[in-house]
């Protein structure tokens, strides 16, 4: 982030580079997984919560700096995450569109507020936030591919079919590490087989990847079924498109899968 490449010039006060010993990228994971807590338990968290959830966590980093130091670190966390030096504008970058053949623009932002029906502000991730939340944690790869099968089939039901693709080439991708991850396994196995009680260790996990796999192509075919009546009844050339594009990443995760559980 930019935060993290422009700490060591930031000043909070009077004091230079308080950020000097602080770890940026554990302030705002650590941000994103308070703000998710707040909206299971209430909708978001207030500003002021925010502040002192923070300060607290860099005052553990760094005990030198004082309560009101520790505070204004805070806020520039928070007011980075928000681009207020930007007047709250979303945030962007430039990428090449392979399939156009164009550089297209990129816009998102990672957390929003919005007013409570009493009067005050919450704040609470964006989508945007919560893909970056769930990249920073360190998840499986069949618990990842569960989520993003999870997250395809809300984005279906719900006709964003852009963002299904997307989120459709992640979890092929998925589906290639979790193949990799188990190959992997056996290969250390072949190296060392007398080292291994088969019965006892191996077994379990072939048959657990058996039964994850098995289960995600039966997701996979679901998924191709749901995506085969959209475009039965659809008319838009650009929906039709997209749903097009889906239904060959499906139907490449899915022989995926087949040679996997094979």
């Amino acid at each position: 982030m930019k935060l993290e490449f422009d700490k060591n010039r930031l000043k909070v006060g009077e004091v230079s580079s308080p950020f000097e010993r602080l770890d940026t990228h554990y302030l705002v994971l650590s941000l994103f997984d308070y703000l998710m807590e707040g909206v299971a338990l209430g909708g978001g968290r207030a500003a002021g919560e925010i502040v002192s959830y923070l300060s607290e966590l860099v005052r553990a980093m760094d005990d030198s700096l004082d309560r009101v130091v520790a505070e204004g670190c805070a806020e520039v966390v928070l007011d980075a995450i928000l681009n207020r030096a930007n007047t709250y504008k979303d945030f962007e970058y430039q990428f090449f569109h392979g399939p156009s053949g164009q550089t297209r623009t990129f816009r998102f932002s990672l957390i929003r507020f919005s007013q409570e029906p009493g009067g005050h502000y919450l704040y609470k991730p964006t989508e945007a936030g919560y893909l970056v939340y769930l990249g920073m944690l360190d998840l499986s790869p069949e618990i990842s591919s569960e989520l993003m099968e999870k997250m395809l089939d809300l984005l279906v039901e719900r006709g964003k079919f852009k963002e299904a693709v997307e989120i459709a080439r992640r979890a092929r991708a998925l589906s290639i590490e979790y193949r990799q991850a188990i190959g992997d396994a056996v290969a250390r196995v072949k190296r060392a087989p007398a080292s291994i009680k088969w019965s006892r260790e191996m077994t379990p996990r072939l048959t657990e990847a058996t039964s994850h796999v098995e289960k995600r192509r039966r997701e996979d075919e679901r998924m191709l079924d749901s995506v085969r009546e959209f475009i039965q009844n659809l008319g838009e050339d650009e929906t039709r498109k997209e749903l097009f594009v889906l239904r060959e990443i499906l139907s490449s995760s899915s022989s995926i899968r087949a040679r996997l559980l094979g």
